[in-house]
Formats: structure tokens, sequence, C-alpha cells
């Protein structure tokens, strides 16, 4: 094929909309280099495109936020999906840039979501579990440990630090109407509680153990492996909460929508291997059903 011809077809044909928006400065190169069909082309200009594609792959991940309406029209009819992506470009650069989990978890509760999103409801509600879940008695873990405490229960049903504890965090929760909604029924009954407690708050023993690996690693990633490592960890803690029967009756969130967020983080950690064309394969595979077709 030769430059021209595939020239054409990139600015003329059906697959524009996922070039000109995925790689916005390339089309607009190739549209200009391409003009009125010209049948030559110097070597520079060659060289200077090949630039501006490199350029536009270290800007896919951004690309793909910004322009999202553009290549995946689909996400107008599904807010909660629309959402999801934006969540897990927010878990990526939030782990790219350092910030502690709490942080992270604390910001996916305040983005500019759709209207009356369901998913900042949920994150909202994930932000109070992890607040009231964090560790202040200067343990070796940013959160209380769900499974140990419960543990200690067994048969010391009349334990009053037991009674505290959880009473103390059924005072905190109950602050989100769904969630004492959800646990009222069990507030007289510590072993019904705690349990129920647990169910809910059961992702913070993955946050944990994300928390573990930073700290074997003081706290420093310095390989691109221990970076997508740490950002798939804060994506599948979160999922195991979004995953719960609590959220999913609570919020009615389709699995499918919630899934969009590691279907992103998977492009993006392609991309940070700049594995290129796998990258470009799974916008098509994990997310083509957002767009008008699948190419």
């Amino acid at each position: 094929m030769g430059i021209n011809t595939m020239f054409k077809q990139i600015k003329d044909t059906s697959v524009t909309r996922i070039i000109k928006y995925v790689f916005p400065k390339t089309y607009s190169q190739i549209a200009s280099l391409y003009g009125e069909g010209q049948n030559s082309y110097y070597t520079a200009d060659l060289v200077f495109l090949q630039k501006i594609i490199q350029s536009d792959y270290a800007a896919l991940s951004t690309n793909l936020i910004s322009n999202a309406d553009l290549i995946f029209p689909k996400l107008k009819e599904m807010p909660e999906a629309s959402d999801m992506l934006k969540a897990g470009y927010s878990i990526y650069k939030s782990s790219q840039e350092g910030n502690s989990l709490p942080v992270i978890i604390t910001s996916l509760s305040e983005l500019p979501y759709s209207y009356d999103s369901k998913v900042k409801k949920m994150f909202e509600v994930a932000d109070l579990l992890s607040t009231a879940m964090l560790d202040t008695a200067g343990s070796k873990t940013t959160w209380i440990n769900p499974v140990k405490v419960f543990s200690q229960i067994g048969d010391n049903l009349n334990k009053p630090e037991l009674h505290f504890f959880y009473a103390l965090l059924y005072e905190q929760l109950k602050a989100d109407p769904r969630i004492e909604s959800y646990l009222f029924k069990f507030k007289d009954d510590i072993r019904l509680l705690s349990g129920e407690v647990n169910k809910i708050v059961g992702f913070v023993t993955k946050l944990n153990a994300t928390y573990n690996y930073l700290k074997t690693r003081e706290f420093s990633l310095s390989s691109i492996e221990e970076q997508i490592f740490y950002m798939k960890e804060i994506q599948q803690a979160l999922q195991i909460f979004a995953t719960n029967e609590f959220v999913i009756n609570c919020f009615e969130l389709k699995i499918d929508a919630v899934q969009v967020c590691g279907k992103y983080i998977s492009i993006v950690e392609a991309l940070l291997k700049k594995q290129y064309p796998n990258a470009i394969a799974l916008i098509t595979i994990e997310l083509g059903d957002l767009m008008e077709k699948k190419y």
C-alpha cells in the first residue's frame, strides 16, 4: 500500500473517528500532508510525522479520557461506564503521582462525574468506609483488619471492647443513610452486625495488602512493573467493593459498567510497557462495545 493511499484511507474512511480522536496530532498532520491528494512526500515530512505519532502515543491515556465521548459515542447512553472510565484515569494519575491510598480513595469520591452519578455515590460510601476503618492506634497497617477483629469474637459476644468497636463503627457508618438503612436491622446483635459490617468493609483487606507492598519497597516504586502492580492493586480493591452484594443492591450498578475501570487500566498497563500495538488492540477489544462499531 502506498503512503498516499494509506493517508487517504485514514482521512476519508470509517477509521477516521478512532484515528482523529485517539491520535489527534497525527490525524491533523496527515490531513495537512495529504492535502488534495498529492503523490509525493519529503523524507523530512515522514520523520516529523513519526515524532508526532510518538507524541500521540505518550498522550494516549489522556486522549482516551478527554475525547471519550467522541471515541466512544455509546457512553452518552451509559453514564456509569463513562464515570468508571474517569475513575480508572484518576487511579492511574494518582498512583503515578505517589499519592497515599486514603488520598486516592478520597479523590475518587470528588471527581466531576455525570449528573446524579451512582458511581460518585458509591465512591463516597467507599471513602466513608475507608475513613471509618483507619487504624489510629499506631499499628503496622493503615486500616483495621476486619477479619482479625471478627476472629476475636468467637463465643466472646460480651467482650466490651468488641461491642464498643462495632458500636462506634456503626455510629460512623450510619452518617450515610444507605448504610444506616442496610445495617439498622442488625444493630442490636453484635454477631450479625459484625458479620455485615465485615462484608462491606472487606475491600480494606486488599488495601492493607497494597500498603504492605509499598512498605516492603520503602514507599518508592522505581520500576514500571512496580508502578503497574500498585495501580492494578488499587483498582482491584475498589472492584471488590463495587461488586459487593450491598453495593450492587444499593446503587444498582451494572457489572459491565464497573469493569470499564479495569479495562482502561489494562490499556494503560500496555502503554506504560510501551507495548503500543497491544494497547491499540486492547482499546478495540476491551472497549469496542462503546464505539459505534468494532474496528
